[in-house]
């Protein structure tokens, strides 16, 4: 089910009336049923973490991501690995005959065990931290325009991330911090764009509704950023800019705060009032 859910959903091409369905009943229900254990094989390690990111359950992907017990790549951790195995169990068993061997060159026959040197079941991690986690996607080709929308979770996963990609246009860098309660600032969001290159910056309120108690603090280092089309900040504006608060729904049903901005350096902070 985690297989052919998250296939489905990635290649868009579930209709708008069933993603609901195909989402909570079949795809989230199969992994809490489970424990938050990833059952499925090479083919689905690409999709499942980014599309429960990208669908709105970014909270369950972080509890599969973080599991520690069989199977995971929290258990592969506890056994030593230190590369991407090729199953879960890294021992042949019955759905894993093997190819036998060439006696030529190895000496003799037989089923092979799988490698320990394997990309395919958690390359999908690798790109679900890059695109999820610190935010960074391209938005076209050669990273002409790019998106900067971390999903950050109220309560779990870790409280900050730094993240950074070489385009051949140049770095970009994002860089976040979750606050824990009693701070008045609750998500800051660092960002670097290099030149050439146009970025939309997504600041997640994390569940501030518009109207609500949630203002956003913008810092400009250097660069200039706009807001509707309008100008919000330039390079001699080094303070503080406050606006009132616009909501832009995710798919999660949260509320974040969206910029466009050219090459430049700039801090967002969603904070409260008082």
């Amino acid at each position: 089910m985690q297989a052919l859910s998250s296939i489905a959903l990635g290649a868009d091409a579930v209709p708008k009336y069933l993603r609901a369905t195909v989402l909570g009943q079949g795809f989230v229900d199969d992994i809490t049923k489970r424990g938050y254990h990833a059952v499925g094989g090479s083919t689905a390690a690409k999709w499942v973490l980014p599309q429960l990111s990208a669908n709105g359950e970014h909270d369950v992907a972080l509890k599969l991501a973080a599991q520690t017990t069989y199977p995971s790549f929290g258990w592969w951790l506890s056994q030593g690995a230190t590369t991407c195995w090729e199953s879960w169990s890294g021992v042949q068993d019955g759905s894993h005959p093997g190819t036998p061997q060439s006696a030529p060159l190895w000496g003799g026959g037989g089923p092979n065990n799988p490698t320990h040197n394997h990309i395919f079941l958690c390359g999908g991690a690798g790109e679900w931290m890059y695109h999820s986690l610190g935010g960074i996607a391209p938005a076209s080709a050669g990273y002409a325009t790019v998106t900067i929308a971390p999903k950050i979770s109220k309560t779990l996963g870790p409280s900050s991330v730094a993240a950074s990609v070489q385009t051949v246009r140049g770095l970009v860098k994002s860089n976040w911090t979750r606050h824990e309660k009693g701070s008045r600032c609750f998500v800051q969001l660092a960002v670097s764009v290099p030149v050439g290159m146009h970025a939309t910056i997504d600041l997640p309120l994390l569940g501030r509704a518009p109207g609500a108690v949630a203002v956003e603090e913008v810092e400009v280092a250097h660069g200039a950023l706009w807001r509707d089309g309008a100008a919000t900040g330039r390079a001699a504006s080094l303070g503080w800019l406050r606006a009132p608060p616009r909501a832009a729904a995710e798919a999660g049903g949260g509320h974040v705060l969206r910029l466009e901005t050219a090459a430049g350096e700039f801090t967002l902070r969603g904070c409260d009032e008082n």
